[in-house]
């Protein structure tokens, strides 16, 4: 509500069953997919998509410091080898934080960044617009709205329909932070100039 005198109504299940059946149907995680049209309504948006493309376009690096405070408020106990080491420091690409929230899928897509070329070269985009996610390792490409969009979201998609609700949950709520803190890594502002 934007509180500019909407009326909202507000229903109390008073009995078990009403409340047990309440809590089993609204669930948000049950609501991922719509039945309308089958692909999923809950996703990034605005500043979560911004984040991860910031995060995953091109192969941007990161230092330990850097990693640990983007993955901070994740549940990850163990990072993977780094991409890079650079003067004796290791650094981890921006592809592989985002892989460390992904669970084993394997998809192949063009994102939405796609320029639509005369001839798809694929994996050898130099756009960085078609993404590879193999094992659940993003190998290539640019995760943006079409990957992890309300409405669009394939790798959302993906992983309701191979692993169910509450792991979609999981990653929707791990993206949502790892999104939040890439941007805010990053710095992302408009102005008026």
């Amino acid at each position: 509500a934007d509180f500019d005198g909407d009326e909202m109504n507000l229903h109390v299940p008073q009995s078990l069953e009403a409340q047990a059946e309440a809590k089993i149907l609204m669930a948000v995680q049950e609501h991922i997919l719509s039945p309308r049209f089958g692909g999923p309504i809950i996703g990034g948006i605005h500043d979560h998509i911004s984040g991860l493309y910031l995060l995953t376009r091109g192969e941007k690096l990161f230092s330990k410091e850097e990693v640990m405070e983007l993955i901070r408020p994740l549940n990850i106990d163990k990072l993977p080898k780094p991409k890079e080491i650079k003067n004796g420091k290791p650094y981890w690409s921006g592809k592989q934080i985002f892989s460390m929230i992904l669970p084993d899928i394997t998809l192949e897509f063009k994102a939405e960044i796609c320029q639509g070329c005369e001839s798809c070269k694929g994996a050898e985009c130099e756009n960085d617009a078609y993404v590879i996610i193999k094992n659940g390792e993003l190998i290539k490409g640019t995760i943006d709205e079409k990957a992890v969009g309300a409405f669009k979201g394939i790798i959302i998609d993906e992983i309701v329909r191979r692993y169910g609700n509450d792991e979609a949950k999981i990653f929707l709520d791990n993206m949502t932070k790892l999104a939040i803190r890439a941007i805010m890594l990053a710095g992302f502002t408009v102005g008026i100039d």
